[in-house]
């Protein structure tokens, strides 16, 4: 029995014994995971110490994105709505003294800017010591959107200024007038300044009609730019060469001059196909096909007919059945 007894006894202490080792495995393993929460504890307090003492530091606020596209004969007009300090007003007789303003309060207010810029028109402050009484003025700024560069370009102004004039009563009228600007000189300003005789309305229906023709500008100039994708891959050339070496334009898209790749040209010179265009569509074509050997007269009437009265919405289309004519005819 005594035997017996000691027997059972041993075992348990094997038993217990097989315990405590799973259990001190159990507790090394909680101890490791808890000296990585620690570490990450102590990085994450090293970072937030460094983000109070390195103004540069900030881990919840993206960079600021500044908009400094002013001319410089207006620039003076513009009111610096950022600032780095803030004055504190003097005690007891001692001077000022500049006390940091909170930099996330900034960096908010200029993203909320940018986020109310992409509709497109938005108003902005002016320098208040230049110009006077806010009231009477008003700042409109134009953003547009590139599609083919895939970013907003530079922007422009404009500076309305309330003035009072007599009306066919000999009454005094107040109404806006367009005081400076960085806005294209071809877009009637004469007429659209018009619209700035009705007090209440005119600025928002002026900086609206402002805003179609810059958007319909740009609208041109993306599709003309689209044109420069092209190369000779697209049409079963084994060669990824651009079709168009090199376009020119006018501001107003009104004359666009391309310069198409010639490979069968011993001199290298170029095809030119030079467009006159309306608002909405192309107007008149010349096509000018350089070291060409036989008679080129009809290929000439068949690019004509191809672009003739191709609106901008189709003109990435039709110059793609324009150089698969001329690759076939092997003149590019």
């Amino acid at each position: 029995m005594i035997v017996g007894e000691v027997e059972d006894e041993l075992r348990d202490i094997d038993n217990d014994i097989i315990s405590l080792e799973a259990e001190i495995k159990q507790l090394k393993s909680e101890e490791s995971f808890l000296l990585a929460e620690l570490k990450k504890y102590e990085l994450d307090n090293t970072k937030t110490k460094q983000s109070k003492e390195d103004p540069k530091y900030d881990t919840d606020i993206p960079a600021i994105i500044r908009h400094d596209h002013f001319d410089p004969s207006i620039s003076k007009f513009f009111s610096q709505d950022v600032v780095e300090s803030r004055i504190v007003k003097p005690k007891n007789g001692l001077s000022s003294s500049r006390e940091p303003i909170d930099n996330s309060e900034v960096k908010e207010n200029i993203l909320y800017e940018n986020i109310l810029r992409m509709a497109g028109v938005t108003t902005f402050p002016l320098n208040n010591h230049v110009l006077g009484n806010s009231d009477n003025w008003l700042g409109l700024r134009f953003d547009i959107y590139s599609a083919s560069s895939s970013k907003f370009v530079t922007p422009h102004y404009a500076i309305l200024k309330k003035v009072k004039s007599e009306n066919k009563a000999q009454e005094l009228e107040e109404s806006w007038s367009l005081h400076r600007h960085t806005l294209p000189q071809f877009l009637q300003l004469e007429e659209l300044q018009k619209l700035l005789k009705d007090l209440e309305d005119g600025p928002r229906r002026f900086a609206f009609a402002i805003r179609r023709q810059l958007a319909k500008l740009q609208y041109k100039a993306d599709k003309i730019a689209k044109l420069s994708s092209f190369n000779l891959g697209h049409f079963g050339v084994k060669s990824s060469k651009p079709i168009i070496l090199k376009i020119d334009k006018d501001l107003q898209c009104q004359r666009i001059k391309l310069f198409i790749i010639n490979r069968m040209s011993l001199t290298k010179k170029t095809h030119v196909i030079e467009l006159s265009c309306t608002d909405e569509a192309v107007e008149f074509i010349q096509v000018d096909l350089t070291d060409v050997d036989s008679d080129t007269r009809n290929d000439i009437l068949v690019c004509q007919s191809i672009l003739k009265d191709t609106k901008f919405e189709d003109l990435f289309k039709n110059f793609r059945r324009l150089f698969e004519h001329l690759i076939q005819q092997q003149l590019i």
